[in-house]
């Protein structure tokens, strides 16, 4: 390093045109050659990307969608009807008065509580209250037909001219019709086609008033069906006749934005509009502004700690720099097309950690420079990247890693977002060595130059003293902080530190661990907002309060899919969820027409239908190996097969009469000569059937098999019952086909329901994935920078212990590993490691013999830099907090956990361990061969006395170096830095003194 330093001290103007430079181009060329990141959808890329599950449910869309019916077919002649077809979801509504038809689904809904919590909203002054409320959005209408409400169903019962006119006679007879009515509602006969069940009175039928409140505007537990008696309305929905995109973001910006409509007795808490994601992009730019204000809080904090206000813009730079050259690397090198709106997190966490490069280089800077004042600016330089770089270096290295480690992860979001940002951190670590060096040497040239100027000018001039005095008080508290306080703290009561934060650490692994434990995600809905946020209320809480939303969620039974002769693989990028793939092929080893085969389907079909996850009626069905069993060996002649349905086998050749399981070339004759002669009666057939062969339609070969059943198992959100499911599923599929001839070993079984527990799947594995390559690489890069097994163990424990009890914070918090939580615990790794680092190397290269001493120094070199880095990072996190998007406020609450909680530990865990049970002198050190390096002579500076000096070595001192030379040509000459006066001279052969 002595030959860059020289080059940077001479050369500081062409470093940084060099640097600068090119990293202003890369940036201008990644922008400028790339379209610029669109977030109209956040949620893209928020799916498992090359899982068999994945593979299976790609391989079974492009089935259904490009190649059934149009290259494939069930039946020789294309008469079937595709297994693959899912039912369409018809949307509930009622006929009447303003039908409201699509009201599920086409209009905005505005969700309203009492104002105080034990309040009914099946009130009259309740019910005006929300007609009244609701005025300003009804000017956004595009029907005649006012707001559907419970008020406005009161007034047109009885007459009145709006639904302020109510009364309440008029509400209490609404409320004794609504007890009336409500058995007809739950019993299900009060439906969408109630207007001609003439068993209904005619009161329930008036106007769909009763369908309407019960279904869209009065709360499940209102004279629910488990609580017919329970008359207290807690939510009710408005829903406004607002469907067009542009008046609905009108309507919000001129209306509901930032407002809160609460009159004291009733409130709106909730609101769908259809314009949640675009809003998102708004305010995902909007909010970035806290990004800014994040980072001129650090700047200052900065130029008041740094004392330089071109060193801080020079950081600034940095981070510009890195940002716009990862744009670059991440589009034109890597060509990646998917930009994850998730990216732009990388900013906040690059404007910490390069205040805490600048923070630990100028400190070591300064530091060298107050101690040494006569020593020269390479001498400086090089000392100075001889302490920072390797603590840099293994910050960039540890937290590059944790984020790259994402890439593990098989969900893309997280993918890419680890590979953007990872690469921001290395590009970082580059500028950290050229460009802010260079920059630190040509101001401190300039300085120098100004001050000769300034100071030395006969005297006409002096150097403010208040200036320098506060300078001088401030490095003196500095080191009386670091250099005596801490330590005594840490030297006195390590033992207390030690139990304590012990003591964290294992509750943290309970918390996370055990219970409450550290829990998947319940909703496929990403938030995107707080939880206060009316949009985020409404979908997470309040619309799961209405029966016709939870009739629409009522997904029922999992389908699934057996299928045999098709390739199930995910060929899609796995870093574009835009490119699904092509389809994955055919199976050239399938063949079910062995006579091992035809058994082996025969048996496998009964097997499946005895297990429990099969519901009764695909039990009840008919095998189709059980169907061509029973023909082919059934008489030629007409013979019933199923109810109505009589086939004529006289006409199919040698078809009949034959024994199964039968040869492999009348298997294939024969499958679509049977099928062939059901004629018109197929389709029905096909219905009562469990599998079918598919057919190629050009030749009308066989290509494939497949068989819809439906599992006994709910959809569901939750992950621990889909994952019972899918786990009994698998278990049984493994035992079945390792018995299977080999034309059929290929089968899978999917379904088009599992994406979400295949999300939640790879959230729980990847994450710990992650942070399993993030500690192992961490651990290697530690112990290859300390050379120290001991210090590279203690770290590990420390790191460790911060990150349980950082996620046992989130969870206590009430976080769920979803997307951005996967991140975050994956780059807590990172994140905590730095400043044990900054430690462990500042103890490790301390000039002192024993352990008190040694932390001591460290606490000294590099205590204060640690502190400014881990409280501008606080800062950062803090200015988040004001933010809409949930994203922001969420990586704001997480780097300041992980700073307070990763500081706490580096400097009360690990120093203390080092303080008592720390390594000195070479215990624990790896020793590096010798063939690697020159023979040298290590010096050391002592007082001894020079005639105790070997006749065949001289010391010379020049501009505080030593330099030792030999007449004997065995030696090499050597040199060292004098540090002090104080300072030892030790040559293998006797110790030498100045």
């Amino acid at each position: 390093m002595l030959w860059y330093s020289k080059f940077v001290v001479r050369f500081p103007w062409l470093v940084m045109l060099i640097v600068g430079t090119i990293m202003l181009v890369l940036s201008v060329v990644g922008f400028l050659t790339n379209d610029f990141p669109d977030f109209g959808e956040p949620t893209k890329g928020f799916e498992s990307r090359g899982t068999p599950i994945k593979g299976q449910e790609l391989t079974l869309k492009k089935l259904e969608s490009d190649m059934i019916g149009k290259t494939l077919s069930y039946t020789p002649n294309d008469t079937s009807v595709s297994f693959f077809k899912r039912k369409k979801r018809t949307v509930i509504g009622s006929p009447g008065y303003c039908s409201t038809s699509s009201i599920s689904t086409s209009y905005i809904k505005v969700i309203f509580e009492p104002s105080l919590a034990d309040s009914d909203l099946f009130t009259t002054a309740a019910l005006k209250s929300m007609c009244q409320l609701v005025r300003k959005i009804e000017i956004y209408e595009q029907s005649s037909c006012t707001s559907f409400s419970i008020g406005y169903f009161v007034a047109l019962l009885h007459n009145r001219t709006s639904c302020e006119a109510i009364t309440d006679t008029d509400v209490q007879e609404t409320l004794s019709t609504l007890k009336y009515c409500a058995g007809f509602y739950h019993n299900g006969t009060l439906d969408s086609t109630y207007t001609t069940d003439a068993s209904i009175p005619p009161e329930c039928k008036a106007y769909g008033a009763v369908y309407s409140i019960f279904n869209f505007l009065a709360d499940y537990q209102f004279l629910g069906k488990a609580s017919p008696d329970n008359t207290k309305l807690r939510y009710s929905m408005v829903i406004p006749r607002v469907y067009e995109r542009g008046s609905v973001d009108q309507l919000y910006k001129d209306v509901l934005e930032n407002k809160v409509f609460d009159d004291g007795i009733a409130k709106i808490t909730g609101l769908q509009l259809g314009v949640r994601f675009a809003l998102f992009n708004r305010y995902l730019v909007a909010d970035m502004l806290y990004f800014g204000i994040a980072f001129g809080l650090i700047l200052v904090i900065m130029a008041l700690y740094l004392r330089s206000v071109v060193v801080t813009l020079a950081t600034l730079f940095n981070v510009v720099f890195s940002i716009g050259a990862a744009y670059f690397f991440y589009h034109t090198v890597f060509r990646l097309k998917y930009f994850s709106f998730m990216n732009i997190l990388t900013a906040i966490i690059l404007i910490a950690i390069s205040a805490d490069d600048v923070f630990v280089f100028y400190d070591i800077w300064s530091k060298y420079k107050r101690e040494h004042p006569s020593a020269d600016m390479v001498t400086r330089l090089h000392e100075t990247l001889k302490h920072a770089a390797s603590s840099i270096l293994v910050t960039s290295l540890t937290t590059s890693a944790a984020f790259f480690a994402n890439t593990v992860s098989n969900i893309s979001s997280v993918k890419v977002f680890g590979i953007f940002s990872g690469t921001a951190i290395l590009i970082n670590f580059v500028l950290m060595l050229t460009w802010t060096p260079s920059v630190v040497v040509f101001i401190e040239k300039v300085s120098d130059f100004c001050s000769k100027k300034c100071c030395n000018s006969g005297g006409s001039s002096r150097c403010p003293d208040c200036w320098q005095k506060f300078l001088n008080f401030a490095h003196a508290a500095s080191d009386k902080v670091f250099g005596d306080v801490i330590p005594r703290i840490i030297h006195k009561l390590w033992f207390l530190w030690l139990l304590i934060l012990t003591g964290l650490g294992v509750g943290g692994i309970i918390v996370v661990f055990v219970s409450p434990r550290l829990q998947l995600p319940v909703s496929s809905d990403f938030q995107l907002f707080g939880k206060t946020h009316p949009f985020t209320h409404y979908t997470f809480t309040a619309k799961k309060q209405f029966n016709f939303i939870q009739k629409e969620n009522n997904f029922g039974n999992i389908n699934m899919f057996s299928v045999w002769g098709v390739k199930a693989e995910d060929l899609g990028d796995p870093l574009n969820p835009d490119d699904e793939g092509e389809f994955s092929g055919f199976d050239n080893t399938f063949d079910m027409g062995t006579p091992e085969a035809q058994q082996w389907m025969l048996d496998h079909c009964f097997a499946l239908q005895k297990q429990s996850f099969v519901n009764t009626v695909s039990q009840s069905r008919i095998c189709f190996m059980a169907l061509y069993k029973y023909l082919i060996t059934s008489s030629c002649g007409v013979t019933s097969v199923i109810r109505f349905v009589d086939v004529d086998l006289s006409q199919v050749g040698p078809c009949c009469s034959q024994t199964f399981p039968t040869s492999r070339e009348l298997f294939y004759q024969c499958v679509p000569r049977l099928l062939t002669a059901f004629d018109h009666y197929l389709p029905y057939l096909q219905s009562q059937l469990l599998g079918a062969p598919v057919f190629e339609k050009a030749s009308t070969r066989i290509k494939g098999y497949a068989m819809q059943w439906q599992s006994t198992q709910e959809f569901s959100l939750s992950f621990e019952p889909i994952n019972n499911f899918y786990t009994n599923l698998t278990d049984f599929l493994k035992a079945q086909y390792d018995t299977a001839p080999i034309g059929v070993q290929n089968g899978w079984v999917g379904s088009r329901a599992l994406d979400f527990y295949d999300l939640q799947k790879s959230l729980a594995s990847g994450t710990y994935e992650s942070i399993g390559v993030s500690l192992a690489v961490v651990s290697i890069v530690m112990l290859l920078t300390s050379l120290n097994i001991i210090v590279t163990l203690y770290a590990i424990v420390n790191i460790s212990f911060s990150i349980f009890v950082t996620v046992a914070v989130l969870v206590l918090l009430g976080w769920e590993l979803n997307i951005l939580e996967s991140v975050a615990i994956t780059l807590s790794v990172g994140l905590s490691i730095d400043f044990s680092i900054h430690y462990g190397v500042a103890y490790r290269l301390a000039a002192a013999d024993n352990r008190k001493d040694k932390v001591t120094m460290a606490f000294d070199v590099i205590g204060s830099a640690v502190v400014m880095a881990a409280f501008t990072t606080f800062i950062a996190g803090a200015t988040m907090m004001p933010s809409t998007v949930l994203a922001y406020t969420q990586i704001g609450i997480f780097l300041m956990l992980v700073m307070t909680i990763s500081w706490v530990y580096a400097t009360f865990f690990f120093m203390s361990l080092c303080s008592k049970i720390g390594p000195v002198g070479t215990f624990g050190q790896i020793p590096l061969p010798s063939r690697c390096f020159k023979e040298r002579k290590s010096v050391e500076l002592g007082r001894v006395s020079p005639d105790k000096l070997s006749d065949k070595a001289s010391l010379a001192v020049e501009n505080g170096t030593v330099q030792m030379a030999y007449d004997d040509p065995n030696h090499t000459a050597s040199t060292t830095q004098l540090v002090s006066e104080d300072d030892k001279v030790q040559t293998d052969d006797q110790t030498s003194t100045l």
